[in-house]
């Protein structure tokens, strides 16, 4: 059996959300080639050249690692030959999670675990803190009054993805929503690592501290 992966980095509001997963092995080439052409632990001689994709095999398995991004400008070109072979070859694809752009299962998941209508953000914060917040989000076409509803680590990704979108970077052009589609199309499996619940549950069950220092930290981006 043949599976194509992957590992993500990021975290994006509406996409999915988060976290990494690696592995021991050494990329492989980056020039076209075939999947059977890929040596087992060989490094490309050409490093650099396109995105990595890292190849695990055993007597009767193969597994294509390949690290994604989950915001990227639509112009960017990543699908290289080798990534094309390795997900032609595949006979399922494995993501973080099956359903990162479902809004109707990340909408009731963000109304129960992101947002706090009793405490508002300002009551969480220092009103320094709060200011530095509200510049923050007025740069990037929002203010603190809009995020008042919500809690600490929602408030603190929604403020780190909206400066990528006001860039130019489209979350619909991201790595994961792209080989998705593919796979749809090409009737492939589609398996997921985790669920919304499970990573929305890992971020909302931050502490209350660690979700302030994660939103301290946020608006400090926007001074640099």
């Amino acid at each position: 059996k043949i599976r194509f992966s992957r590992s993500v980095a990021a975290v994006a509001i509406g996409l999915g959300l988060v976290a990494a997963s690696a592995a021991g092995c050494a990329p492989m080439a980056s020039q076209p080639t075939h999947p059977e052409a890929l040596a087992e632990g060989s490094a490309s001689a050409q490093s650099g050249q396109g995105p990595a994709l890292w190849v695990i095999r055993d007597a009767d398995s193969t597994l294509y690692l390949f690290g994604t991004v989950h915001v990227l400008r639509p112009e960017t070109q990543w699908f290289s030959a080798p990534v094309q072979a390795a997900f032609d070859s595949a006979d399922e694809i494995w993501f973080e999670i099956t359903n990162p752009d479902d809004q109707a299962a990340v909408i009731p998941l963000i109304q129960q675990h992101g947002l706090s209508l009793d405490t508002p953000l300002s009551r969480r914060l220092g009103a320094a803190d709060f200011a530095r917040l509200d510049a923050a989000a007025r740069s990037v076409g929002s203010s603190g009054a809009q995020m008042e509803p919500l809690r600490p680590w929602l408030a603190a990704l929604t403020l780190s993805v909206a400066p990528l979108v006001k860039a130019g970077y489209d979350p619909t052009s991201g790595v994961e929503l792209v080989l998705r589609a593919r796979a749809l199309e090409a009737g492939k499996p589609i398996r997921g690592l985790e669920t919304l619940e499970q990573q929305i549950g890992m971020l909302a069950g931050f502490s209350e501290e660690a979700q302030r220092a994660f939103l301290r930290s946020t608006p400090a981006r926007f001074d640099n």
